[in-house]
């Protein structure tokens, strides 16, 4: 039983701790810009950072790492376990896009950014 309540505690303690990094992140720039571009513009400014030769190689890597993690069927924390399992695949969307903006340089994700938000024809 007490390994049941420490386990929702961890729960709890984990999805607040997200919620509260996530809105951190959405009130400072550029993760503010980043987080108000639909999916649509999100995915081309990821298309943008990859081919992009201003960006660090290991920068690069990261988006195909990230969708090869949540393609798998294997995770940290199974995804059938309601909201649980769902958690790890958060934190690490969250911690790939903030890695890949904070170690890009300023100028290069500001441009990106823009880029990304043009519409598309």
């Amino acid at each position: 039983m007490l390994w049941l309540l420490l386990a929702a505690t961890l729960l709890v303690v984990a999805a607040i701790g997200l919620y509260l990094g996530a809105r951190y992140l959405a009130k400072r720039e550029p993760y503010h810009t980043f987080a108000a571009l639909s999916l649509r513009q999100k995915l081309a400014f990821m298309k943008l950072v990859v081919t992009d030769p201003r960006v660090p190689r290991w920068i690069k890597v990261l988006p195909f790492l990230m969708a090869a993690y949540l393609a798998t069927p294997i995770d940290l924390i199974p995804d059938f376990l309601p909201v649980l399992g769902y958690l790890d695949d958060v934190a690490l969307v969250l911690l790939v896009v903030a890695a890949i903006v904070r170690f890009t340089p300023r100028a290069v994700v500001t441009e990106l950014l823009e880029e990304a938000r043009k519409p598309r024809g």
